[in-house]
């Protein structure tokens, strides 16, 4: 069979706040494997330079779930080719008759199979479609069922309150008829099946990190003698413990510690952490910053003692699976001081590379900082092991060549 083409199915793209993105784009290119993206945001005007330098813009599919004028299509190509549309359509209303009868309606699933149907060209030469997210993934497992290709979701952790979600029965349909799920931690894993997905189709993977965006920094020991630099990077939301980091603030300020902090995101609770911050009064040493570049970002975790991940546990919501903040950190030479929530106790090693401390607390957060601070002799090893245990375990080169043979035993791309 001749090579085909991947489609990505992306939450975002481009977008300054989701650069895995980018970087698993550049793995395909990098593994030969051609590809087309659709995304529902395709007009961020800030995002990472590898967007423009590998030109990812190009691979973007012109269709928009929202736009009906797709449908004008089905008629154009019952003119064209009466047999195959009629096919097409036959197998569109069966398909809708399925999602109906895993109780996720009727018209809307046939609605948009209908639009598939009359885009067909845009998806010529498919033969995989991998999704990101599973509201417009959802809709993109109907396509994959229509057209006869395998399909491929990627999970990335429950949205947090606030995001859209999807039914409970469609979530029931997507993972009973995907033909793999990846997933970045063993945590991870137990959610998806938690939620319906067949164990023997999961496959553990996690996110890769391109080393050379993130370039170590052996610099000196944080001490008492002079300013402790802190960094959180994540969405601003009450899942991403931000306001517990600003409390810590306060606690080693009180203490006699000098410290600063710099809190790097996008999300909801912006406001508020400001308002937290005034209350605090800790103004004068707390930043928070929005849309920076990637090289940027590097810079601060270079420039930075001590990454704050104080994410907590949201039971049956948001829970960190990954946070490839914490790569990204340690592969900066930035010692990560994090909640031992979700996938995170995975992802580290406690006491080795990184310290882990029970979530919602600033009381542990300080004291970690604080031990951290008065054992200076333990901060480079930690710095050290943490660049290794990244280069060794999360080097995007090697998951990428992963994830291609995984999408390659699925279809020929």
């Amino acid at each position: 069979m001749a090579k085909g083409k991947l489609l990505v199915v992306a939450p975002r793209f481009p977008a300054i706040n989701q650069s895995w993105i980018d970087t698993y784009m550049e793995q395909l290119l990098c593994n030969q494997i051609e590809f087309c993206v659709y995304t529902a945001n395709a007009s961020e005007s800030v995002y990472g330079e590898k967007v423009d330098r590998l030109r990812l813009r190009e691979h973007i599919v012109d269709f928009n779930l929202a736009n009906k004028a797709h449908l004008l299509g089905v008629f154009l190509l019952l003119l064209r080719r009466p047999c195959q549309g009629l096919r097409l359509i036959v197998r569109a209303i069966m398909l809708a008759i399925k999602v109906f009868r895993y109780g996720g309606g009727f018209l809307k699933p046939l609605i948009r199979l209908l639009q598939f149907v009359g885009s067909d060209m845009r998806f010529q030469n498919v033969r995989l479609i991998h999704a990101h997210e599973e509201i417009a993934g959802f809709h993109f497992l109907l396509l994959a069922r229509l057209i006869n290709v395998p399909f491929v979701l990627t999970f990335h952790g429950l949205p947090p309150v606030g995001v859209g979600q999807l039914s409970r029965s469609k979530r029931r349909l997507m993972y009973d008829l995907s033909d793999a799920v990846i997933v970045n931690t063993r945590f991870a894993k137990g959610q998806v099946m938690s939620i319906g997905a067949v164990e023997s189709r999961i496959h553990v993977l996690p996110q890769g990190l391109p080393l050379e965006d993130f370039p170590f920094c052996d610099r000196g020991p944080a001490t008492r003698g002079r300013l402790v630099t802190l960094l959180t990077v994540g969405r601003f939301h009450r899942d991403k413990g931000q306001r517990y980091a600003l409390v810590a603030i306060r606690r080693l300020l009180e203490q006699g510690l000098k410290v600063s902090l710099d809190l790097v995101g996008v999300g909801p609770d912006l406001r508020k952490l400001k308002a937290l911050a005034q209350k605090l009064r800790i103004t004068d040493v707390v930043r928070f910053s929005s849309g920076i570049t990637t090289e940027q970002l590097a810079h601060l975790y270079r420039s930075s003692d001590f990454f704050l991940f104080p994410s907590i546990t949201n039971p049956g919501g948001h829970v960190e699976t990954q946070g490839v903040a914490l790569q990204e950190a340690q592969a900066s030479g930035c010692i990560p001081v994090a909640s031992k929530t979700g996938g995170i106790p995975e992802c580290v090693n406690d006491g080795v590379d990184a310290m882990l401390i029970p979530h919602r607390s600033s009381r542990a957060i300080a004291s970690a900082v604080l031990e951290l601070v008065d054992r200076p002799d333990v901060q480079l090893s930690m710095r050290r092991q943490g660049r290794r245990h990244v280069e060794q375990h999360y080097a995007a080169e090697v998951i990428g060549r992963r994830m291609a043979e995984l999408l390659r035993s699925l279809a020929c791309v």
